[in-house]
């Protein structure tokens, strides 16, 4: 026996009715991944900032030791003049190397 007409709508309705549910599902997930790709963009602007900040402090950081190098090279020379009797400085230890015998 073939479905009646009102079987027939009903069967329909029921599809209509699941595949609404599945576009909502699908709307849903859409906006879900819609939402991850806002994030994933974010996270890329915050990991380059992160990589900028970084380089910045490597910069910072190589400037501090070749500053620190040069200061413990300045005083490697004055310990050193000083262990050697040469650690008079000024125009009077000028005038008195001059005078010494």
């Amino acid at each position: 026996m073939a479905p009646t007409v009102n079987e027939r709508f009903n069967n329909l309705q029921g599809q209509i009715i699941t595949l609404t549910n599945r576009l909502a599902e699908l709307e849903e997930f859409h906006s879900g991944t819609r939402n991850i790709h806002h994030r994933l963009r974010d996270l890329e602007d915050d990991v380059g900032n992160l990589a900028d900040r970084l380089s910045e402090l490597g910069d910072r950081t190589a400037h501090a030791a070749t500053s620190s190098q040069m200061q413990i090279n300045r005083l490697a020379k004055l310990v050193s003049r000083f262990e050697t009797g040469t650690h008079d400085v000024g125009p009077q230890a000028s005038a008195t190397r001059q005078s010494a015998p």
